[in-house]
């Protein structure tokens, strides 16, 4: 097989990564291990700082470490306490071995299945909220309606007091016409009695009067 067109067939993140352990000048951050059957991160931080950015979208260790996962890299600690990274593919001076990493289909089926269960808590979150938000407004809405109630009875209390203020009132002006009435009417039979007194006196006075000349 040509190697230029099996070049092609690797995964970028492994082309990348077998670079930065063939730069020398990387050396005493990242490196292969004595037999070069692994490689060992020699200094995390400076990994992050100085070659990650270099290399990928990120410069966070925990994004490289889930790559490494990815392509099933096994991990373990040497006797200096450091993170060594084997994989029985990923091999120094045997280039031709590269085109057999693949990314592990369980790997990318859990993270599928993990986005998929991030997305139905998403889904979830977002329901719980627009249900509580419609709660919500149903309580306010109902409270609206409550306070319209009451403000709708105490209106309506308002006019039917207002309609017994206006009858008493009514009555009252009634029975006010009715006295103002009667006594206006006994005025009017008294001064008629007045005169009628007067004009008695007045005939008795006259007859007197001519009898007398008589």
């Amino acid at each position: 097989m040509d190697k230029n067109k099996s070049k092609y067939t690797i995964p970028s993140f492994i082309i990348k990564l077998h670079a930065i352990l063939e730069d020398l000048n990387n050396s005493l951050i990242i490196a292969w291990a004595p037999q070069g059957d692994a490689f060992i991160v020699l200094n995390p931080e400076l990994l992050e700082q100085k070659i990650l950015p270099q290399h990928f979208k990120h410069n966070h260790f925990t994004s490289f470490l889930r790559q490494l996962n990815m392509y099933d890299f096994q991990k373990i600690r040497n006797q200096n306490n450091q993170q060594v990274f084997w994989h029985q593919n990923f091999l120094k001076g045997k280039e031709h071995l590269l085109v057999l990493l693949k990314r592990s289909q369980n790997k990318i089926q859990q993270k599928q299945k993990l986005n998929h269960q991030c997305f139905q808590r998403f889904l979830i979150d977002e329901i719980t909220s627009i249900k509580q938000n419609l709660n919500q407004d149903e309580q306010q809405f109902t409270h609206i309606i409550n306070q319209h109630e009451i403000i709708l009875q105490q209106h309506k209390q308002i006019y039917l007091d207002l309609q017994q203020q206006r009858e008493q009132m009514e009555a009252k002006y009634e029975k006010l016409t009715g006295q103002v009435q009667a006594i206006i009417s006994w005025q009017r039979v008294d001064s008629t009695s007045q005169f009628f007194e007067g004009c008695s006196q007045e005939e008795e006075q006259s007859e007197f009067f001519y009898s007398q000349n008589l």
